[in-house]
């Protein structure tokens, strides 16, 4: 078996040394027409031996450790970089995992912790809940504001208007009309954490935070990882950003890079780098140098996409197994997950389901970053246009409702045990047909036990909503 194998069924290539012992030990399948241990490997579809998995994992974290900063690399190809990321289906399909779990969920407003039971509080609550639910347009302003987790922050600004009519109280109070999004390009974010204003034609920007004048409740900021050495904030895919280009790069590339360094495979080739720093920097300043000769056009380049049937020398699916190895290392770095994920892509559905919560474990931490931007810009300054200082105290906090409805075999369990259920649910939540009329109904006889499919699929039912047969039943013959 490969090097790569064990690591392509689904766990991230370990970037450490002791990752990569934590990864030794797990029982690896083994081919039993493999070579014994200790003999030469040539491409990553041979066997290795475990002391190879060690230098190999040590050499590529140490060219990895070798690379210069993401973030460095990335400011140099520019903004447009991000986009470009963002469009590639491995990254793209991660980022949707997360947004889709936070899109769309109902923002409600509640008191302070230490003010639930107050009843100004609750007014300034509801208020609040009240004006944003009518006048914003939520799912899109949250969909922007979650763009900070790819562009480290999101500007959006509050557009105001007077409630003339006196809708959600005295007539004239200002009340947020809509959030109109903002490029991140035509801003920056200085060491002070001020939002400044790039391209307002003076110099050095227009500082627009923290609120003052005209700027005041306007503004929305919403910051990815914020630290006070990193008042920009951090990108997830700062994390991928190597694992990325590496992609990117094709097996023309690869295969190049082998042929520069006189080794015959990728397993070679990074282990080459375990101990020994020179050859790894030397390494990683090569890689890192012919992949921006590569982004920009430059005469001489390795060529990443020149050879369209490159001649692998049997190394094709060594590259396809560092390929995957790569993906899944993305997958990792956004998700924080990859086993699972993949066990769960040939129908090990327990590690699926943990997998889910890991994913919805990672969503809900961006959810709670945006609860408190939302708190701290929308749900306060729309409270301070009404109520003015005496609001101060009573700030609403906003909640994403995380609650899950129940599925139909709790919905049916709890009504056998006897606890009272909604009926209307039946037909709304769940899709139940409602009957035209009294001589539509039908009720099961009085004593009979519902059976009720479980989840998934299930034989001749798979298909069957509730249990009930699809496909036609054959005729006794």
């Amino acid at each position: 078996m490969g090097l790569f194998d064990g690591w392509a069924i689904g766990r991230a290539a370990p970037a450490t040394a002791a990752e990569a012992q934590r990864d030794l030990d797990i029982e690896r399948p083994r081919d039993p027409n493999a070579e014994a241990d200790g003999a030469p490997v040539q491409v990553l579809t041979g066997e290795v031996r475990t002391d190879q998995v060690r230098a190999v994992a040590r050499g590529y974290a140490a060219v990895m450790d070798a690379m210069p900063p993401a973030a460095v690399a990335m400011a140099e190809e520019g903004a447009d970089v991000y986009r470009r990321m963002e469009q590639d289906a491995e990254v793209s399909a991660c980022l949707s995992q997360i947004r889709r779990r936070i899109i769309g969920r109902a923002i409600e407003w509640a008191p302070p912790e230490d003010m639930a039971g107050d009843p100004f509080a609750q007014e300034v609550a509801a208020y609040v809940q009240r004006v944003t639910r009518s006048e914003l347009n939520l799912r899109a302003d949250v969909e922007h504001l979650l763009r900070a987790i790819t562009r480290r922050y999101a500007v959006a600004q509050v557009v105001w208007r007077p409630d003339t009519e006196g809708a959600y109280g005295p007539a004239g109070v200002l009340v947020p009309d809509r959030l109109r999004s903002e490029r991140s390009e035509d801003f920056r974010i200085d060491r002070e954490g001020t939002l400044v204003a790039v391209r307002s034609g003076r110099p050095g920007g227009l500082a627009l935070t923290p609120p003052a004048g005209p700027f005041d409740r306007k503004y929305i900021v919403h910051v990815n990882g914020a630290e006070p050495d990193v008042p920009e904030g951090v990108s997830v895919l700062d994390g991928v950003y190597w694992e990325w280009k590496f992609l990117r790069a094709g097996m023309g590339f690869w295969l190049d890079l082998l042929d520069r360094f006189g080794v015959p495979s990728l397993v070679a080739l990074f282990e080459s780098a375990s101990g020994d720093a020179d050859e790894a920097k030397k390494m990683a300043q090569l890689i890192a140098s012919e992949l921006a000769k590569v982004a920009a056009g430059t005469p001489g380049a390795i060529a990443a996409k020149s050879i369209e049937v490159p001649n692998t020398g049997g190394r094709g699916q060594d590259f396809q197994l560092f390929m995957t190895w790569l993906e899944k290392r993305i997958r990792k770095g956004i998700l924080a997950t990859t086993l699972t994920v993949d066990i769960s892509d040939v129908g090990a559905r327990a590690q699926g389901e943990v997998s889910e919560r890991e994913v919805d474990g990672v969503a809900q931490w961006f959810g709670d970053a945006l609860e408190d931007t939302m708190s701290r810009t929308v749900g306060r300054w729309t409270a301070l246009m009404r109520y003015g200082p005496a609001a101060a105290q009573a700030f609403p906090v906003a909640r994403l409702d995380w609650r899950q409805p129940a599925t139909f075999e709790e919905y049916v369990t709890a009504s056998q045990n006897g606890i009272p259920v909604s009926r209307d649910a039946a037909y709304t939540v769940y899709n139940v047909p409602r009957p035209a009329d009294e001589e539509d109904e039908h009720l099961a006889p009085s004593g009979s036990v519902a059976v009720v499919t479980p989840s998934g699929p299930a034989g001749d039912f798979a298909d069957a909503p509730f249990g009930r047969r699809t496909r036609p039943t054959p005729r006794a013959t």
